[in-house]
């Protein structure tokens, strides 16, 4: 009776330990679910982590791809502005060539005036002397000399007709030159102009069809790498 009692009790005491082993295992595989849940939320955090500093990244390079595009068409609209000067610069010229040339045909007209009033006096003075002098002549002379007289004051009169032709015929050709001058400076400038605008027109649409392409190609980026997130 003592042996089986004995042997009881051993068989109690083996008993105690497998309990202990089966608790422990149990304690053992919640600690690794708990650190492999608390590693998989860890994991879940640092990836929305990168996303999102990836977002701020590409955020940042839109914000500056913006800014330069909005200095690009700052600096169109001064190139405009320089031209719209620079157009206003070459107009102010002209008028103050135009100008210019008037003034000195006021002066040359003014000048012949002079030439003519002075050659008048002169005539003038001349024939007063030749007065005199006839006066103390005979009839006959005096008659002969105021034909003479006569003669070379229709001569004159038509000389100062035909020089008056003349210089009509010259300020006409003057006129004339000088028109066809600023028609050809005018045609100039247009074709200059016209081809400062073409050109300004043709890199206005360059860099409209650049800033286009750029913004769609980033933006087809931006969708994909969205969608891969996704």
């Amino acid at each position: 009776m003592k042996n089986k009692k004995k042997k009881k009790k051993k068989k109690k005491k083996t008993k105690k330990p497998g309990i202990s082993l089966h608790r422990l295992a149990k304690i053992t595989s919640r600690s690794l679910s708990k650190a492999y849940e608390d590693f998989k939320n860890k994991q879940k955090i640092n990836k929305l982590k990168k996303i999102k500093l990836k977002k701020r990244e590409e955020a940042k390079v839109i914000t500056k791809e913006k800014k330069e595009l909005k200095l690009r068409k700052e600096q169109i609209l001064k190139d405009q502005e320089d031209l719209r000067i620079k157009k206003e610069e070459l107009r102010l010229k002209n008028e103050e060539l135009r100008l210019k040339v008037e003034e000195q045909k006021l002066r040359d007209d003014e000048q012949k005036r002079k030439d003519e009033e002075e050659q008048r006096r002169k005539d003038e003075e001349l024939k007063l002397k030749d007065e005199e002098q006839r006066r103390n002549e005979e009839e006959k002379e005096r008659r002969r000399k105021y034909r003479e007289q006569k003669l070379r004051d229709q001569e004159e009169q038509k000389q100062k007709e035909q020089e008056e032709i003349r210089l009509k015929e010259w300020e006409n050709k003057f006129d004339q030159e000088q028109k066809l001058k600023e028609e050809k400076e005018l045609l100039k400038f247009e074709r200059l102009n016209r081809k400062e605008q073409e050109q300004l027109r043709l890199k206005e649409n360059e860099e409209q069809k650049l800033n286009n392409e750029e913004l769609t190609s980033r933006l087809k980026n931006f969708e994909i790498k969205q969608t891969k997130k996704n």
